[in-house]
């Protein structure tokens, strides 16, 4: 999808004309942008907003700058922007430190991997760099908050028809010909589609209109919903041969389940939701009573903050003052504030990643060490971790570090290296898409074993069963909240095995230590089997009790019990 950047003047020409005379500098225009790509704007104002392109209260653009193309899935794009929402609220808007040109320079970073032109970003710096705009701060906050903040105004019900297709705001679609009735049916051949057949002189008809709309919104994203007046789409009443109105038609995978004829509002709902449920079964597990598993688990992040200055110190002279560590450091020390973190602009996340895994395979560990140590900390930011959780495999920072660190054997020159890329890898689940995309790197169990079974060093041992438990706590999520009962493991059985078999042998060896075992890894590791084990495909549930036989795993996770507070979680997972 190609992304432009639509690009406003809020002063409609009087920045230009007056700013010269009452700040002594000149300014071409107060920006306001926007990102625009698959016929939506994306802006910010009362929060994060969407219109069609060019319909906001500003009008028309000034200028609009095409910024690349994004290949990211549609899906993908909604998830990052639903975990902006919560930075780029109504209330944190301010015009000069979080404003939309912010909130577009981070979306077009995750889009296309680069920012908006830094003309735009710069310019409120450039005010108050006059005596005169810092005179006038809180005015011109307040008023051009009142203009970037008014009300958008609600697009039409039903948009113009393309390829016969009309969409109402209540998700339902109204194909008007065959033509465009049948790529809406192969779109819900994964899923499933109700259909009701009416027309405008059915009386009965409305009053399913309305429990209609609220089925579909109910279960967006879960069925397609389709309204067909027999009277303009013959061709699609003869198909299915109707002769009365109202008539529904349930599919499931392509396939017919049921059709009936009649007002029955109740028969309705109660079709839909089996249908739903057909579509959609439960995991099985989740009839299991499993109280310990069966929550939300958030992940184990690494937030210690060293000295930065010291930290820098270990770094090269040339490195610690290449423009994107200026940056980068920067950016982490004007998070370290917690009231400022949602103002703090995105670096140039692209450069940064080029620079450090150059550096990364370039210099000795002991060396580069202290660059991941940056990254681990600006991992800690939503953007960035969802950033990196995207960049592409041939260039992915994120891979680059797994190999790499597979590779070493550990020792007094590796092992800082080794801690702190395991350290960034468990911060990058701050965003739920790091699970997909951290899982396929090819060395992945590599460093996550190594690190489990590292006799000489516990620090290491504590940090890899903190990665293990991410990576578990994310698979069981993806499988099990998100309603998966499908044959497809979400993450690849052997990988699955691999997880399962290092984290007993672990498991094993620290429980062995007796008095030096450490009681919180044991946990984690107890806790990381059971949400690896309860979440996975039906499918391969035979393959994984012939494994746990082997290792003779159950010996084991009983061993573990002894320890206090394990009881309850040693049983779920048994």
């Amino acid at each position: 999808m190609d992304v432009t950047l639509y690009v406003y003047d809020l002063s409609r020409g009087l920045a230009r004309q007056l700013s010269q005379q009452l700040l002594g500098v000149h300014i071409d225009a107060i920006y306001h942008t926007a990102l625009v790509f698959n016929n939506i704007e994306y802006f910010f104002g009362q929060g994060i907003q969407t219109c069609l392109p060019g319909a906001t209260h500003h009008g028309q653009p000034m200028q609009k700058i095409a910024l690349g193309q994004t290949q990211l899935p549609m899906d993908v794009i909604l998830d990052y922007l639903e975990s902006l929402k919560t930075i780029y609220t109504a209330e944190s808007y301010d015009l000069f430190l979080h404003n939309c040109n912010n909130f577009s320079n981070d979306f077009s970073m995750f889009l296309v991997g680069k920012g908006i032109p830094d003309h735009i970003t710069s310019l409120p710096r450039t005010v108050l760099n006059t005596p005169f705009g810092q005179m006038l701060k809180p005015q011109l906050d307040q008023a051009i908050r009142g203009i970037t903040q008014a009300p958008v105004a609600p697009p039409p019900q039903s948009f113009a028809p393309t390829n016969g297709i009309t969409k109402t705001k209540t998700l339902v679609q109204r194909p008007t010909s065959l033509a465009a009735f049948m790529p809406l049916l192969e779109q819900a051949l994964e899923s499933c589609a109700i259909l009701f057949f009416t027309s405008s002189t059915c009386a009965p008809c409305r009053i399913c209109y309305e429990p209609f709309d609220t089925l579909a919104s109910e279960f967006e994203g879960q069925a397609t919903f389709m309204i067909i007046d027999v009277s303009k789409a013959r061709d699609i009443a003869t198909q299915y041969s109707i002769r009365a109105t109202p008539t529904f038609i349930t599919i499931l995978h392509g396939e017919q389940v049921d059709q009936w004829s009649g007002a029955d509002v109740g028969k309705l709902q109660a079709n839909t939701r089996l249908l739903i449920q057909m579509a959609n079964p439960l995991h099985p597990h989740t009839q299991l009573q499993l109280t310990t598993l069966h929550k939300e688990h958030k992940p184990h992040v690494y937030s210690k903050l060293p000295p930065i200055e010291k930290l820098s110190a270990k770094l090269e002279a040339s490195i610690r003052s290449a423009p994107e560590i200026v940056e980068l450091i920067s950016f982490i020390k004007q998070r370290s504030d917690a009231s400022k973190v949602a103002n703090v602009p995105v670096p140039n996340l692209s450069r940064i990643s080029q620079l450090i895994r150059e550096q990364v395979l370039q210099k000795p560990p002991l060396t580069v060490f202290p660059l991941v140590d940056l990254f681990r900390l600006a991992l800690l930011d939503v953007r960035v971790s969802e950033y990196f959780a995207e960049e592409p495999k041939s260039t992915s920072l994120i891979y680059s570090l797994i190999d790499h660190g597979s590779r070493m054997k550990i020792d007094a020159a590796s092992y800082p290296f080794l801690l702190t890329t395991t350290q960034a890898l468990s911060n990058t689940f701050t965003s739920r898409l790091s699970f997909p995309s951290i899982i396929s790197a090819p060395e992945l169990h590599t460093i996550v074993s190594n690190g489990l079974l590292a006799t000489s060093h516990p620090a290491l041992r504590a940090t890899a069963a903190n990665l293990i438990f991410n990576i578990a706590s994310a698979h069981h999520r993806e499988n099990i909240e998100n309603n998966r009962s499908q044959q497809v493991e979400t993450m690849q059985e052997s990988l699955l095995v691999e997880f399962i078999v290092s984290s007993v042998e672990a498991l094993s060896q620290e429980l062995d230590r007796d008095a030096q075992a450490d009681k919180e890894a044991i946990k984690t590791l107890v806790m990381s089997i059971g949400l690896l084990l309860y979440g996975s495909s039906p499918s391969i549930q035979d393959e994984l009790k012939s494994v746990l036989q082997a290792i003779e795993a159950k010996a084991t996770i009983e061993r573990s019990s002894k320890i206090d507070g394990l009881s309850a979680i040693v049983k779920d997972t048994l």
